[in-house]
């Protein structure tokens, strides 16, 4: 649908080219503009998920020390913020990634606002066929669906990226493996 009037180079079909790259461009764009606050935000997430798991881990760790010196509600209170800060967090970062998809839809009807009177006139003086007029319209909601779609993946691709690195830095820590076969 995007390719045939650009090889034709028919200039009626070329109104719908052009808005369709409008709309993919804008998308890509919008989705540019989100994309440092939500790596930000999934960041700051990242460190306090870190932050939360040392706090039990010490509480674990140290748990008759905790209970011989009656630190139970400090700790308590402790893990308690740290679940509201998470919680806040995990808001604001839905809320981006809420905001984010939610510009694609507004993209996609902007982009037929200005299609739909256009090529309405041309359905009227027979210009333009009207079943390519409906294609052209469901085109344009399906570009905008793709484009949302692109975004939420790549969201998800950003969301595992802390954990990711974490792995690697794991992974990738020395270990004895080589002592223990020398001395076996």
């Amino acid at each position: 649908q995007l390719v045939v009037p650009i090889l034709y180079l028919d200039p009626t079909r070329l109104l719908v080219v052009m808005p369709s790259i409008i709309l993919l461009f804008s998308s890509l764009g919008a989705a540019t503009c989100y994309r440092p606050k939500i790596e930000r935000s999934l960041t700051k997430l990242g460190n306090l998920q870190h932050e939360r798991y040392q706090h039990l881990a010490d509480a674990c760790a140290n748990f008759s020390l905790i209970a011989d010196y009656s630190r139970q509600p400090l700790f308590q209170e402790q893990s308690e913020f740290n679940i509201l800060r998470h919680n806040h967090l995990e808001t604001c970062s839905e809320q981006l990634v809420v905001a984010g998809a939610s510009c694609f839809p507004l993209l996609t009807r902007l982009v037929l606002f200005l299609y739909v009177p256009i090529a309405g006139m041309q359905v009227a003086n027979g210009s333009l066929p009207f079943s390519f007029y409906l294609t052209d319209v469901t085109m344009f909601f399906l570009v905008g669906d793709v484009c949302r779609q692109i975004f939420e993946t790549s969201v998800g691709i950003l969301t595992c990226i802390p954990c990711l690195c974490r792995l690697f830095v794991l992974l990738n820590r020395e270990s004895d493996a080589m002592l223990r076969m020398q001395v076996s």
